[in-house]
């Protein structure tokens, strides 16, 4: 099965905030089999500071319709809300899935100029569906590029997803 490695901030929002599009400068297949999704190690990665890669999150969710909500406490959740609906937000929380297989998605067409509120302006959008988020995240090394999961983390995913 092949897998596609997104900062874990993104790969949050996928789970959390009906992100639907994975941005990239290079174009992507369309693929009519689920690929795995699978979250980095480091928010960020390595171009972008935590707290800036965080904070282009929010500002992305903003523009995609949701409220946020910073705690006043420090030890307390953040918020998104949407139509009624609110999620909780920490940096723990998307530091929880990271290095792990997430979900297993199709790609449904690979476009520039999307009009999904995740888009990325000059960049090619990889519209995302079918999404399927595993209650429990399978660790798992990840790579740049589409990648082959290992045999034994793919029988993990497809277990998983089989619950």
């Amino acid at each position: 099965m092949r897998a596609l490695t997104l900062w874990p901030e993104w790969a949050w929002a996928i789970i959390n905030l009906d992100k639907d599009v994975e941005n990239r400068v290079w174009p992507g297949p369309v693929y009519n089999k689920s690929i795995a999704l699978h979250a980095g190690k480091k928010i960020g990665g390595s171009s972008f500071a935590e707290s800036d890669a965080v904070f282009m999150m929010i500002k992305k969710a903003v523009e995609a319709g949701w409220s946020y909500q910073k705690s006043s406490n420090p030890w307390g959740y953040d918020n998104f809300e949407k139509n009624g609906m609110v999620v909780e937000f920490s940096i723990n929380a998307v530091k929880n899935i990271a290095g792990r297989v997430f979900a297993l998605a199709e790609i449904e067409s690979c476009i520039m100029g999307s009009t999904s509120a995740w888009a990325a302006e000059g960049q090619w959008n990889w519209l995302l569906k079918n999404i399927h988020i595993l209650k429990n995240p399978v660790p798992c090394r990840g790579q740049q590029g589409l990648w082959y999961l290992p045999s034994e983390v793919e029988a993990e995913v497809l277990a998983e997803i089989s619950k």
